[in-house]
């Protein structure tokens, strides 16, 4: 690879980790927001729309209704234009941030990662934090607490407590293992 290429795709994915940045930190702040609430609504019926892509036309169409009824919300806020392609029913976005610059910035960021076809990444974990990834949750200490709310988790440790336990009940016993 070239070395302008290089550079060109670092740029841009410093550019990318700057956007889905603020976008997660806007997302992750403790006030509960009305642009927040829209931020999310639209958010939601992204998913909803790619998840349901390969259904049948009708609900198709319906979940596109909801998309369009999303975007209408920002008629005065933000500039937001909707192009859908009839033949692939894969829709496209433009857009002219005004008004609260911080939503304005998130619904761009938003916009810009389902343009490049990375709006699946964007997850909320199960403690509640909104982060950029390909895995299930925000941090190895969401993740191990998730592990150890398991089943299997729980039964291992049983055996292991218990093993261990009566190992050293008695301290003169030697070890079998």
């Amino acid at each position: 690879m070239p070395k302008n290429r290089k550079v060109a795709l670092r740029e841009k994915r410093k550019r990318e980790g700057d956007m889905v940045g603020g976008l997660c930190e806007y997302l992750n702040a403790a006030k509960a927001t009305p642009g927040k609430k829209r931020v999310l609504g639209l958010l939601k019926a992204m998913k909803k729309h790619r998840e349901e892509r390969k259904s049948e036309r009708r609900r198709r169409h319906r979940f596109l209704l909801e998309l369009f009824d999303r975007f209408a919300l920002y008629q005065r806020r933000v500039r937001v234009g909707l192009r859908i392609d009839p033949r692939t029913d894969d829709w496209s976005t433009f857009w002219h941030v005004a008004g609260d610059r911080d939503e304005g910035a998130a619904v761009d960021a938003l916009l810009t990662l389902h343009d490049e076809k990375l709006d699946y990444k964007l997850r909320q974990c199960t403690c509640g934090k909104w982060y950029f990834g390909n895995t299930r949750n925000c941090s190895r200490e969401c993740w191990t607490m998730a592990y150890r709310s398991t089943e299997e988790y729980k039964e291992k440790n049983k055996a292991y407590a218990k093993k261990n336990y009566d190992l050293n009940k008695d301290p003169h016993k030697w070890r079998e293992d």
